[in-house]
């Protein structure tokens, strides 16, 4: 990790901690990504637990070429009282025009919970992709990155404002969350990675009135998960932020 954070930097070690947040997982607004015609001819397996889906590529840049987009959107709360919560969702939805569509799929269990249906057409879609999900253990020693050098897309860096990172693979189960705070006198900005047995949560905190300025990280990892979140945690860029 920059900055060689377990040197300087406080460790909190626990699991009471909340934070929700969804993450988009196939479209990335942050980087070009690959044109219409390579997503046309990719797809990409997505992760989250032991439920495993296939969904087209999206192109980015959109412009003038826009389509429906299909994305993926897997979360993972960590909660004093109920511990890590996913929730694993499809959407497709032109981006000017019409009502987005979505469907709820149990992590746990690779089952629908819920469909939202704009119309036919969308539903035909959505289903192409729904009907992919399955249950498949994960194999630490096969998974792609960070658990190995595997990889179904390019590496990219997310530039945040305290933190950036790379992106894990879609397929590695590990999903990526943010959240900002602003006060008069304080604020903090924090990232998590997490999948359905671990996570690690990095929070910036600044201000006159913080009462624990700089960085602290909250983490519990499975014995398992330990070489892959060390590995990403070495992608992860701190920049720190000044009020």
């Amino acid at each position: 990790m920059k900055r060689t954070l377990r040197r300087w930097l406080p460790i909190i070690a626990a699991v009471g901690v909340l934070i929700a947040l969804t993450l988009l997982l196939t479209v990335r607004p942050w980087s070009d990504g690959p044109s219409v015609e390579e997503a046309a001819a990719s797809t990409v397996q997505h992760r989250l637990c032991d439920t495993v889906l296939e969904a087209p590529l999206a192109p980015r840049p959109l412009g003038e070429q826009a389509r429906d987009i299909i994305s993926i959107a897997g979360g993972v709360d960590v909660t004093e009282t109920h511990g890590l919560e996913p929730s694993l969702e499809v959407h497709l939805k032109l981006p000017s025009v019409g009502k987005p569509s979505s469907v709820s799929i149990d992590p746990m269990t690779a089952t629908v919970l819920e469909e939202r249906y704009s119309s036919p057409a969308h539903e035909a879609l959505l289903r192409a992709v729904t009907n992919t999900a399955r249950l498949e253990p994960l194999e630490p020693d096969t998974a792609p990155w960070p658990y190995t050098d595997k990889t179904q897309v390019s590496p990219r860096q997310h530039p945040g404002g305290a933190f950036s990172w790379r992106l894990p693979d879609p397929g590695s189960g590990l999903v990526m969350s943010a959240m900002n705070v602003s006060g008069d006198l304080w604020g903090s900005e924090s990232m998590q990675v997490a999948n359905c047995r671990s996570f690690v949560r990095m929070t910036w905190t600044f201000g006159a009135n913080a009462e624990q300025p700089g960085l602290t990280i909250t983490r519990d990892v499975h014995p398992e998960d330990e070489a892959a979140f060390e590995t990403f945690l070495d992608t992860v860029v701190v920049r720190g932020v000044d009020q």
